[in-house]
């Protein structure tokens, strides 16, 4: 889930704000509810886009493409990558 930081998108590009994050959400239950909740990746200006592949995530961050990985496996970005 890509969160806004709620600031006006033009500005929010114009000044390179980086205050929107990307949370992982995780259900384990049988539910189908989310039951924990962590910030996966932060510092972004405006995350418009998300794709998982091969482990990574690849986010639509204008004006760039970035791709965030998880190398030590705590649920958290620790890699980041401009394309």
């Amino acid at each position: 889930m890509a969160e806004s930081s709620g600031a006006d998108l033009y500005a929010a590009l114009q000044n390179q704000t980086r205050r929107c994050r990307i949370r992982l959400l995780e259900d384990r239950g049988p539910d189908g509810r989310f039951r924990t909740s962590r910030i996966f990746a932060q510092a972004l200006v405006f995350p418009m886009g998300l794709a998982w592949r091969d482990g990574k995530l690849y986010v639509a961050d204008p004006p760039d493409l970035v791709v965030f990985e998880d190398t030590k496996g705590e649920g958290r970005a620790d890699r980041r990558t401009v394309i």
